[in-house]
C-alpha cells in the first residue's frame, strides 16, 4: 500500500491501458488524477482535456495545482492508431500526419510541460513514463504517422530524462506490442473482427497477447521508489515476439 499518499495523474485515463494504470494505483491506494477527452463512471476523476491543444492542458494543470498542490507521478498514456485509414509514407495525408502527431507526440510534450512545475514541486520519488510501442523501435508498413509518432516518444523520454536528472526525477517509457484494448477500433469493421484479430495475435506472441494489466503493473513499477534507479530507458514489452 503506498503509505504516503502519492498523487498520480494519468492521461487516456478513461479506456485501455490508462483505465488499467489507474485502476492499478488507486487499489495500491494512491491519489489518481484521470486525463481524458472521454468521461466514465470511475473510482477516481477524470479531468476533461484535449491533450493536443495547448490552451486545455494549461487549463487541466492549473485545476490539478488548485485541487491536489503537487504530484508525484505523471503517467501519459493518451494516444491514437490512426486519424482515419493506416497510411504509408507515400500516402498518409496531412490531416493523418497532424492529427497522430498532435496527440501521440506533441500531446505528451505540452502534458509534460505543464506536470513540470508539479512534479518539481513534490516531495519524495518522482517520476514520468511514457507509452511508446514496439513500432517506435520495429516500424511496420502502413502505419507511419503511429510508429513515427512513437519513435518520437522514445526520443523525447530520453530527453526529458537528461533536463530533469538534476532534480532527480526520472522519465522512463514502456514499449509494448499488441495489447488488447479497443485501441484499433478505428480500423476494424466489427467487434467480432477485433476480437478475431487479437485471436491471431495470440497465437503468433510466443507469451500470448498481452493484457492492459500486464502494462500497468510495468508502469507502477517505473513510477514508483522501486525503481529509483532507473531512468532514460525504453522499456519493450513484447511477449516474446522479436526474440
Amino acid at each position: 500500500m503506498n503509505e504516503t499518499k502519492y498523487t498520480v495523474v494519468v492521461t487516456g485515463a478513461a479506456s485501455g491501458i490508462g483505465k488499467a494504470t489507474a485502476e492499478h494505483y488507486v487499489a495500491l491506494g494512491y491519489t489518481v488524477v484521470g486525463v481524458d477527452v472521454e468521461q466514465i463512471t470511475a473510482t477516481y476523476p477524470i479531468l476533461m482535456c484535449d491533450i493536443g491543444d495547448e490552451t486545455s492542458v494549461k487549463e487541466t494543470f492549473t485545476t490539478i495545482a488548485q485541487e491536489y498542490g503537487s504530484i508525484q507521478y505523471l503517467i501519459n498514456v493518451a494516444g491514437i492508431f490512426t486519424a482515419g485509414a493506416r497510411g504509408t509514407i507515400a500516402t498518409a495525408n496531412l490531416g493523418e500526419w497532424s492529427q497522430v502527431l498532435a496527440t501521440n507526440l506533441l500531446g505528451s510534450a505540452l502534458v509534460t510541460k505543464y506536470a513540470i512545475p508539479l512534479l518539481r514541486q513534490a516531495t519524495g520519488d518522482r517520476a514520468i513514463v511514457n507509452i511508446s510501442s514496439d513500432q517506435g523501435i520495429h516500424p511496420r508498413v502502413n502505419n507511419a504517422p503511429y510508429a513515427i509518432s512513437k519513435s518520437g516518444i522514445n526520443c523525447l523520454t530520453q530527453l526529458i530524462a537528461q533536463e530533469l536528472l538534476p532534480y532527480q526525477i526520472r522519465v522512463n517509457a514502456v514499449a509494448p506490442a499488441s495489447v488488447r484494448t479497443n485501441f484499433i477500433r478505428d480500423i476494424v469493421q466489427s467487434s467480432e473482427h477485433m476480437a478475431q484479430l487479437y485471436e491471431a495475435q495470440e497465437q503468433t506472441m510466443p507469451l500470448g497477447l498481452i493484457e492492459a494489466e500486464d502494462v500497468a503493473v510495468l508502469i507502477a513499477f517505473l513510477a514508483s521508489p522501486q525503481s529509483r534507479k532507473i531512468t532514460g530507458q525504453i522499456i519493450m514489452m513484447d511477449s516474446g515476439l522479436y526474440i
